[in-house]
């Protein structure tokens, strides 16, 4: 590494390196060169030439940092690494920018280096940059040694503005800051839930990677289906914005001097909260100042004391002295009653009773608790916050492009919900304004009206009275089996009375019978038989349990070895079961098969497809009593007898299982 005193630099970035924040350019005769904000930094700067770039690596898109990382080749390191790792502190589309320029400078280069060194050649490789100086001697030196000069960055640019124009590559189109990563195959995500599963990682290595089944069948599980979603929804989910307003404090240090921390995300957080502060930033860096003076000047400037949440004071901005560059970029408070920024609300109903706290009892005394206005000095503070509060939720829920943003259309002064048609599309005033006032009907209506004081209303409906009626409603069994419609008893029906003496009566009647209704308990008789069998399988679990507390089929009381081995043999067993099951049981398309009218290739062709799959897990299943076997010769040394018990015991419903099935494959000559 080395650095040419005639060189001048024509490409620049707020960059840091080390967690320290600076300014990386890249020079005319053929060298990256890094300079430290702060002539006082621990990190010394550094500089990189082109010949010594093996490659390059960027940080994904949609990563909580913007990065490039420089590996480095011939033998070069900086500070003890062969690699450097850049991180570009800026709003978010700048530092993308940047690192693209930068990116497209650099990979060049590297492109040059690898053709060069593939055909032999030790010729420097070529910058693409205007005015190409050739290297001085001290370029073609490999040292180590970080430059320890003023880590003042270089302010001189290209001479002309063809150069620059040349040098510069033209910026891409900016994505939208919004725009999801992009999603992820099915593959990665199936090997993103193996690695996080070591259970389904076992199964799907003893079945899947043995043969015995397809990738595809094995993923075909329901739960596993829902194990995919899930993950896919954890990968894609983004970090919001820092919910805490930018507001730095500085802090002495051990002279004595206030110190300010600056550090990559306060910047991000400031470019993004105050929007100001990173035009002010695109405007005068680097053509005005390098990012240490920028930010030195902005935290003396009357824009920091304005934009400043914590310790504000109209005095605080008398006393600070003007800035020529931050001071055009003030404007006037927000305190006025009205604000500046208009809001569209989403409802315009008001809940009064909301503040009722905030009023005290005054009697007949005027109420000024809710005054708005009263004091202006904190409006806005406050107006500030709420904007920080609505861009925190836009930021979590999604912003709307303007084009497709949904009105509000306002009918009588009432205003509706958001709607997506565009006015006149479709429609006619006429029906615009109908629809508004059904709406307003439906939603404002029942949120105002109060039921009690409304006027009670009757129903305008008559009721309709017919003789035997429940002949009408009852069962049509009920009515086959009575003799005639007056002889039927208690139906389904019963008539509503619709006097005070008729809901006397019935309430008289059901009072009668609850009083003489009685429960016989004494008429009830027990088995002899059903009780002497219970009571002699509790008395049997109860002496089972007290001889030997561990069951014969606990699986804990097994060797490890073959705990896992049951363990494995009893899952993969299972999911053979459920495939073949599924492979033989009629589907949705069976059930449709005539309103459908499907061809009949097509028919046969599922046919095939479903009668293999059975095939080839019956042939599975047929294996289960050889593996068994094999299970019990390879994990047991033959000192427990007990052993073969208990895994037939535990191994038992399966084994019922999956003689079901072999006969059912039989029977429709699966296997043989």
């Amino acid at each position: 590494m080395s650095s040419s005193s005639s060189s001048s630099s024509y490409m620049h970035a707020a960059v840091a390196f080390s967690k320290v924040a600076g300014t990386l350019s890249l020079q005319t005769d053929q060298v990256v060169r890094w300079v430290p904000s702060s002539s006082s930094s621990s990190v010394s700067a550094f500089s990189i030439n082109f010949g010594d770039i093996a490659g390059l690596q960027t940080s994904k898109e949609g990563a909580a940092q913007i990065a490039l990382m420089l590996v480095l080749a011939n033998g070069v390191q900086v500070a003890s690494k062969p690699k450097v790792l850049l991180v570009f502190n800026a709003a978010q589309q700048t530092a993308l920018d940047d690192r693209e320029k930068f990116k497209t400078e650099l990979a060049a280069a590297v492109s040059r280096n690898r053709a060069s060194a593939d055909a032999g050649s030790a010729a420097p490789s070529t910058p693409a940059s205007p005015a190409a100086a050739p290297s001085s001697p001290s370029s073609a030196t490999r040292a180590a040694t970080p430059d320890t000069r003023a880590a003042t960055p270089t302010q001189t640019r290209p001479t002309s503005t063809a150069a620059s124009t040349a040098a510069s590559p033209a910026p891409s189109k900016r994505p939208r800051p919004k725009d999801l990563p992009p999603r992820k195959t099915d593959i990665e995500l199936r090997i993103s839930v193996i690695k996080s599963n070591p259970q389904l990682r076992a199964l799907h290595k003893d079945i899947v990677i043995s043969g015995q089944m397809s990738d595809a069948e094995f993923w075909s599980h329901p739960q596993r289906q829902r194990l995919i979603r899930a993950e896919r929804a954890k990968l894609e989910q983004r970090a919001g914005r820092n919910a805490r307003l930018a507001d730095p404090k500085p802090t002495p240090n051990e002279a004595g001097e206030m110190k300010l921390s600056i550090t990559p995300e306060l910047i991000r957080d400031l470019f993004e909260q105050f929007p100001v502060v990173a035009r002010a930033y695109d405007e005068n860096v680097p053509a005005k100042l390098d990012e240490g003076s920028f930010w030195t000047r902005y935290f003396q400037s009357k824009l920091y004391h304005r934009l400043r949440t914590s310790a504000r004071s109209a005095a605080s901005e008398h006393i600070v002295q003007d800035d020529a560059i931050f001071d055009a970029y003030l404007t006037e408070e927000d305190n006025q009653l009205e604000p500046r920024r208009m809001f569209n609300p989403h409802d315009r109903l008001l809940d009064l009773q909301a503040t009722e706290e905030d009023h005290g009892e005054t009697g007949n005394e005027k109420d000024w608790t809710m005054r708005a206005g009263a004091e202006r000095r904190t409006l806005p503070l406050m107006r500030r916050f709420n904007d920080h509060s609505q861009s925190l939720l836009d930021s979590a829920l999604g912003d709307q492009e303007e084009e497709q943003r949904k009105r509000r259309r306002i009918v009588g002064g009432v205003g509706e919900e958001y709607s997506d048609r565009p006015p006149g599309e479709g429609e006619g005033e006429e029906d615009e304004a109908g629809d508004s006032v059904d709406w307003i009907k439906n939603h404002y209506y029942k949120e105002i009206v109060i039921d009690e004081l409304n006027e009670t209303r009757r129903d305008d409906t008559v009721r309709l009275n017919m003789a035997g009626l429940e002949g009408y409603l009852s069962n049509p069994r009920d009515s086959a089996d009575s003799t005639s419609p007056t002889k039927s008893t208690t139906g389904s029906f019963e008539v509503v009375p619709d006097t005070v003496s008729e809901y006397v009566g019935l309430v008289e009647r059901f009072n009668a019978e609850v009083q003489s209704a009685s429960i016989g308990l004494g008429s009830f008789k027990t088995s002899a038989g059903g009780t002497e069998k219970a009571m002699s399988r509790m008395v049997a679990n109860l002496r089972s349990r007290s001889l030997n507390p561990r069951a014969a089929s606990d699986l804990k009381t097994l060797p490890e070895a073959v705990q896992k081995s049951l363990v494995s043999l009893q899952a993969s067993t299972t999911e053979f079961l459920r495939q073949f099951w599924n492979a033989i049981a009629p589907g949705p398309d069976d059930n449709d098969a005539w309103s459908a009218h499907p061809t009949q290739p097509d028919q046969e062709a599922r046919l095939e497809a479903r009668t293999a799959v059975a095939v080839k897990m019956a042939a599975n299943l047929k294996k289960f009593a050889a593996r068994i076997d094999d299970m019990l010769a390879t994990s047991t040394t033959g000192i427990n007898d007990q052993v073969d018990a208990k895994v037939e015991a535990l191994l038992a419903p399966t084994q019922r299982a999956v003689d079901r099935a072999l006969s059912i494959a039989r029977a429709r000559a699966f296997i043989t």
